[in-house]
């Protein structure tokens, strides 16, 4: 199942899109990288759903303003948004609160439970 699921990464460090990548790639994921939300939403339109990991705090278009224009332009990559934040106090100050918690990795994430967590959240918007 892996294999046929893509996983985005948007996130303006570079170390952390290439650390993301090389982990999901090890895990049989096929991932693809942007280095700001704009760039993806750019590409957006030919990008199969799959599932879309985005950092909160990000230049320009921070993580929940990204989540609002998803929600507005492609619902179904909305849906499989996961995030990744530093502070999380920065969800609840940006209007984020309905963003369930169980969505929010917390920096600096164990790779193992992030492996994990993708999984889940992989199998969960599968069914």
């Amino acid at each position: 199942m892996a294999a046929e699921t893509c996983v985005y990464v948007v996130d303006d460090d570079e170390a952390v899109r290439d650390s993301l990548s090389v982990l999901l790639e090890v895990n049989g994921y096929t991932s693809r990288a942007f280095s700001s939300a704009q760039e993806f939403l750019a590409a957006a339109p030919t990008l199969r759903p799959g599932c879309l990991i985005a950092d909160i705090r990000m230049p320009r278009m921070d993580g929940a303003e990204f989540f609002e224009r998803l929600q507005q332009e492609r619902p179904a990559l909305a849906e499989r948004l996961l995030f990744l934040s530093g502070d999380i106090t920065h969800l609840a100050s940006r209007g984020l609160a309905e963003v369930p918690r169980e969505r929010v990795f917390v920096k600096p994430v164990e790779l193992a439970e992030l492996e994990r967590r993708i999984a889940a959240f992989v199998r969960e918007k599968a069914a």
